[in-house]
C-alpha cells in the first residue's frame, strides 16, 4: 500500500509544524519585549505628569499589568494550540506555488481511502500515484525553507532595536528606574498617591496659668481624616486622650 509514502509526507509536514510553533514562540517573545520596553520608557512620562493627575501612575501601571498579562497569555495560547496537517499543507503550498494543491489533496485522498472499504483497485492506484508524487516533491524541502525566523526579527526588530537603544541611554542616566517601574507594574497599588494631611494648631507654644481654660484649634488641609484626638501628659498620672470636636471651618476642643 501507499502508507510508506504518506508517512514520508507526514514526517515532512510534522517538521514544518514544529518549526512553525517555534516561530510563533519567538515572535510572541519579541512582541512581549517590545511592549515591555514601551511601558518602561512610557513610565518616565507618566512620572513627570503625575503632578497634573496624581492617580495617573496607578492607572498606567494597572493597565500595563493587564496588557502584559494579555499579551503573554495570547502568546502561550498561540504556541500550545496545535496546527492541523491541513494548515501546515496550505502554508507549504503558499511558500512553494509549484505544489499547487497537491499536498492538501494528498491528505484528503489518504483519509478518504482509509474510510472507504469498497475502493476499487484502479482508484487505489491513482491515490497511491498522487501521494507518491507529492511525497517525492516535498522530500527535499527543509522546514527552514518554509519558516524563516528572520521574518519575525525583520518585522519586530525594527521597533525593538530603537527601543532597546533608548532604554540603554535612560538606564545609563538612571539605573534605578527599571526596578522602580517593574515594582509598580507588579504592585500597581503602591503607585497610589500618599495621603498627606497638613495640620496647623493654635495657639502656638505658650505658657498659661494652671486652671486657665485653653481652646486648642486644629486646622487640617489635604486629606481629611475621620477625626482628631489630643493627647495630654500631666505632671502626675497617666496620659489623657481627648477626642476633638469638628466645627464648620475648624476642628477644636
Amino acid at each position: 500500500m501507499f502508507h510508506r509514502y504518506y508517512d514520508s509526507l507526514e514526517y515532512v509536514l510534522k517538521g514544518i509544524a514544529l518549526r512553525m510553533r517555534l516561530f510563533v514562540a519567538f515572535d510572541s517573545l519579541l512582541k512581549l519585549c517590545t511592549f515591555f520596553l514601551i511601558i518602561l520608557l512610557g513610565s518616565l512620562l507618566v512620572e513627570g505628569a503625575k503632578n497634573l493627575f496624581p492617580y495617573l501612575p496607578f492607572v498606567f501601571y494597572l493597565l500595563a499589568l493587564l496588557f502584559l498579562v494579555l499579551v503573554l497569555l495570547q502568546g502561550i495560547w498561540r504556541v500550545i494550540s496545535g496546527l492541523s496537517m491541513q494548515q501546515v499543507a496550505r502554508r507549504l503550498e503558499t511558500v512553494f506555488p509549484r505544489l499547487r494543491d497537491d499536498v492538501t489533496n494528498a491528505l484528503l485522498l489518504f483519509r478518504q481511502s482509509e474510510r472507504s472499504s469498497d475502493a476499487h483497485e484502479f482508484s487505489d492506484g491513482l491515490v497511491k500515484a498522487h501521494i507518491r508524487k507529492t511525497s517525492d516533491e516535498v522530500s527535499d524541502i527543509h522546514p527552514k525553507q518554509v519558516v524563516n525566523f528572520r521574518r519575525a526579527w525583520s518585522s519586530r526588530g525594527k521597533f525593538l532595536l530603537p527601543l532597546f537603544f533608548a532604554f540603554m541611554v535612560v538606564f545609563t542616566l538612571n539605573s534605578q528606574f527599571p526596578t522602580r517601574t517593574l515594582t509598580y507594574i507588579l504592585r500597581p497599588l503602591s503607585a497610589l498617591p500618599e495621603r498627606e494631611t497638613i495640620i496647623s494648631v493654635e495657639p502656638t507654644p505658650t505658657v498659661v496659668l494652671r486652671g486657665t481654660p485653653v481652646l486648642i484649634d486644629a486646622k487640617a488641609e489635604g486629606y481629611i481624616p475621620e477625626g482628631f484626638s489630643l493627647k495630654l501628659w500631666p505632671e502626675k498620672g497617666d496620659e489623657i486622650q481627648l477626642e476633638m470636636r469638628s466645627g464648620p471651618k475648624r476642628s477644636g476642643a
